[in-house]
């Protein structure tokens, strides 16, 4: 199903649960909702997902504790005082009982597993000094071969 709404952290399990679509154990999670993202994946308790993606902030070094103060009405203005930086999402994740095992390559997206299938499977320690990647925006990877079949071109 496709919902269209404004999320909030006192909306979002409403949104989740709607006509009794979704509860209960889920594969994944994804959360980019370019400023609350802290707060709304704080307030989720209607479902448990095993892997959860959020984007976090990156202007942030690893080693920094910084989430945006929470406003139910924010709509991102393109500024960078948005989101939550990788270090609060990591002690944010262990809270709820997961533990960070990657982000991408551009400093965008942190990875979230559940620490009982997390394991010893991914990188240690599970830590934002260890597992950041700063900004990389407007970087794109480039094969050095035409698409042309799959751009149709």
């Amino acid at each position: 199903s496709v919902i269209n709404a404004f999320i909030t952290a006192a909306n979002i399990n409403q949104l989740i649960s709607l006509d009794g679509n979704c509860s209960g154990e889920i594969d994944l999670l994804s959360i980019d909702i370019d400023g609350n993202d802290y707060w709304v994946w704080e307030a989720i308790s209607c479902i448990k997902p095993r892997m959860v993606v959020i984007e976090y902030n990156a202007k942030f070094p690893p080693t920094h504790e910084w989430v945006m103060k929470y406003d139910e009405k924010h709509i991102w203005c393109g500024d960078d005082e948005q989101g939550a930086s990788l270090k609060s999402l990591e002690l944010l994740g262990a809270r709820l009982g997961y533990q960070l095992v990657g982000t991408n390559w551009n400093g965008v997206n942190a990875f979230f597993v559940k620490k009982e299938a997390a394991k010893n499977l991914f990188p240690q320690p599970a830590q934002a000094e260890n597992l950041y990647n700063p900004t990389r925006w407007g970087i794109q990877y480039v094969s050095g071969h035409p698409s042309r079949k799959y751009t149709g071109e």
